[in-house]
C-alpha cells in the first residue's frame, strides 16, 4: 500500500508497517525468535492471603527449573497484580523455548500442570491445613482449580 509495507503473518493474517518504521526504527519479526510469550493467571482467595508468598515463591522456583522456559535472557514474572471478586490475581509471564505449534502446546500444558501441582502442594502442607481449615474446605469442595489458563485457588 501507499506509505506502508504489508506482510503476511503465516496464518491468513496480514500486518502493515509504515515505511517510516523501516527508516527510523527497528522492526522485529517475532515469528523468527526462538521463544514464545506465555501468559496465564491464577487467583488466590483473600481468605488464603497468608499462602500467597509461598505460592508465588514456589511457582517461580518450579518454572525456573523448567528447561523449556527461557529465564536467562528473558524475565520470568510471577507476581500478585490485582484483585478480582474477593481474590488476589497472580500473573505469570514466561518465554517458552521452541517454535513449532505442537512443541509450544506441549510446553504450555506442562507449565500449567507444574503451576497446578505447586498450588496443590502448598494447600496440602500441614501448616496450610491448620491455618485455613483445609480439611473442612476440602469437604465443602469450594474453589476448585480450573485446568485452563486461569485457576481459582482456595478451597
Amino acid at each position: 500500500g501507499f506509505g506502508g509495507t504489508t506482510g503476511g503473518t503465516g496464518g491468513d493474517s496480514y500486518v502493515t508497517i509504515p515505511n517510516s518504521a523501516f527508516i527510523t526504527g527497528e522492526v522485529i519479526n517475532w515469528s523468527r525468535t526462538p521463544y514464545r510469550l506465555f501468559k496465564t493467571a491464577l487467583t488466590v482467595s483473600e481468605r488464603d492471603i497468608e499462602l500467597l508468598p509461598s505460592i508465588i515463591q514456589q511457582v517461580r522456583r518450579v518454572l525456573l527449573a523448567d528447561e523449556g522456559i527461557e529465564s536467562q535472557e528473558r524475565d520470568l514474572i510471577v507476581a500478585a497484580t490485582g484483585f478480582s471478586q474477593g481474590s488476589i490475581v497472580v500473573e505469570i509471564k514466561a518465554r517458552l523455548k521452541g517454535q513449532g505449534s505442537h512443541e509450544i502446546a506441549m510446553a504450555k500444558t506442562r507449565v500449567v500442570d507444574e503451576i497446578a501441582s505447586v498450588v496443590d502442594m502448598v494447600y496440602k502442607t500441614p501448616a496450610a491445613g491448620r491455618q485455613r481449615g483445609y480439611q473442612d474446605r476440602l469437604e465443602e469442595g469450594r474453589g476448585e482449580k480450573d485446568s485452563a489458563t486461569t485457576g481459582t485457588v482456595g478451597r
